[in-house]
């Protein structure tokens, strides 16, 4: 096997890392982050409102989804049907769930 050995010079302004290391400050840049029932609902492939009574409003999702029993969506306390999903989870559901998702 032949070597071929360089220099390339690095700018002042830039950083050459692992791409372990680039994996894990990309992740750690979306955590925290949220997502609106549109995005959701397209991430899910479905309309707003099929997604609101299929799996926001369902009982067998409510319970594992909502943040009041440690889910990843927030249920406006007023009755109007506006929520604030937290990203990397709801994701993970749609994966984790998919089949189930799908059933309707």
């Amino acid at each position: 096997m032949q070597y071929l050995e360089a220099k390339i010079p690095v700018p002042e302004n830039c950083v050459i890392i692992t791409k372990v290391e680039y994996e894990e400050l990309k992740k750690a840049s979306t955590i925290g982050d949220t997502m609106d029932i549109k995005e959701f609902s397209k991430r899910v492939g479905r309309s707003q409102k099929w997604v609101t009574d299929n799996i926001l409003k369902n009982p067998k999702f409510k319970k594992r989804i909502d943040v009041q029993n440690g889910g990843f969506v927030y249920y406006r306390k007023d009755g109007r049907d506006s929520y604030v999903f937290l990203r990397s989870e709801a994701i993970k559901f749609i994966e984790n769930n998919f089949r189930e998702i799908y059933k309707f």
